[in-house]
């Protein structure tokens, strides 16, 4: 099972090139097993960066999303109470974003491997993660 981080998401879908070859692995793994999660702080943070002018798609980025939806080895995850309680007691995570504190907390909870390239989450030891 693996969660895939915002920038994760997006690269797989859009620039699958600018994954390293071992994410791309892990995730074509989840696909075949129909165990890859997204977080949808993730959409909230796509949302958000494009309306701040950070983030640009070839189509509408809630098209870009529906599209993700339809795919049926892909589950999106809305943090529970749980979820959220446990991003604000992340023992020994030095991250302060908050969307990516949910999205940590996120693959903990699942016992997901989170694919990320963020340096914070991937030295944060009480999550699997895996990049390059």
């Amino acid at each position: 099972m693996v969660l895939l981080d915002t920038h994760a998401w997006v690269w797989w879908l859009t620039k699958p090139d600018m994954l390293p070859k071992k994410a791309t692995q892990v995730i074509r793994t989840a696909m075949k097993d129909y165990d890859v999660h997204i977080s949808t702080m993730s959409t909230w943070e796509i949302a958000m960066l494009v309306a701040r002018g950070r983030l640009e798609f070839a189509t509408d980025y809630r098209e870009f999303i529906r599209q993700t939806q339809q795919l049926a080895f892909v589950k999106f995850v809305a943090p529970d109470n749980t979820i959220l309680l446990h991003s604000v007691e992340l023992p020994g995570y030095a991250g302060k974003d908050p969307a990516d504190r949910i999205i940590v907390a996120t693959a903990n909870h699942l016992s997901a491997t989170l694919v990320t390239k963020d340096e914070t989450m991937l030295g944060y030891r009480q999550v699997r993660t895996v990049w390059g």
